[in-house]
């Protein structure tokens, strides 16, 4: 009884002292919960937590996140915006964020055509996306679109968990539409199954985060077959500063129809 009578004690003159209690950060509820700018295993409070282990960069590849558990892949997307990882790091078979893929600039070419005398246009989304999905499974165009359903996030296939991208490229055309549209340097990472995903936005770029801002306009489009998808390989690197002997790699499209 007299160890209670004390920690009551006590307990009251923390209370009554004037001297805030600061809040910990809880691991794994995907909130800043403390306040300083650090969420779940960036903060110091979650070091050695089960839900945050130590990342191994040797193992995993290199990434920001690289190493720590995984369920989805925008779980291993690092503290910047996710944009600037190039490529875009993985959730592995093991359940472990990891890259080992290398980033490569191409050339995109849209044909927006259909878009002539039409306006509304603002920003246009591509992805590259994995054929095979989380659990093993094939994935098609169908499965993607399908997916995006939700007209004003434009995170709804990262949060979905079921599909990898192998990059994602956002691109603003900011007034008339030119013909064709031109992406001279979006980046992916070295690839054989993937499929080339777009979407076109009514919106802006949001100077944060980099990402797509008002309505999603549909139709989508995607392309599984034929040369588009061709594997993509380091020497058809676009980026300056790919060296010689480069052949920069030119992926030309249709812009999908206004509606």
């Amino acid at each position: 009884m007299p160890v209670t009578r004390g920690l009551v004690v006590l307990a009251f003159f923390a209370a009554c002292s004037g001297t805030p209690v600061l809040p910990r950060e809880v691991c794994g509820n995907g909130l800043d919960d403390d306040g300083n700018g650090k969420t779940d295993c960036e903060d110091v409070d979650c070091a050695g937590q089960a839900t945050c282990p130590v990342p191994d960069a040797g193992t995993w590849g290199d990434c920001a996140k690289c190493g720590m558990a995984c369920v989805k892949q925008q779980d291993c997307f690092g503290p910047q915006n996710f944009l600037d990882e190039r490529p875009l790091p993985q959730c592995g078979p093991e359940n472990k964020c990891m890259r080992f893929n290398k980033p490569v600039a191409l050339r995109i070419e849209y044909d927006s055509s259909p878009w002539a005398g039409a306006s509304g246009l603002g920003v246009i989304t591509t992805r590259w996306v994995s054929k095979t999905g989380r659990d093993g499974g094939s994935v098609t165009c169908a499965d993607v679109k399908a997916a995006s359903t939700a007209l004003d996030d434009p995170l709804q296939l990262e949060k979905g968990g079921r599909f990898t991208m192998y990059g994602v490229d956002v691109t603003r055309l900011g007034g008339a539409i030119p013909q064709p549209v031109i992406v001279p340097f979006a980046y992916t990472g070295v690839a054989s199954d993937y499929m080339l995903f777009t979407e076109t936005w009514a919106g802006n770029v949001d100077s944060v985060t980099r990402l797509p801002t008002g309505m999603r306009r549909p139709p989508t489009a995607c392309v599984d077959m034929g040369a588009t998808v061709a594997p993509v390989e380091v020497s058809q690197d676009c980026s300056l500063d790919a060296g010689a002997g480069t052949t920069c790699r030119t992926l030309r499209t249709l812009l999908p129809p206004p509606t």
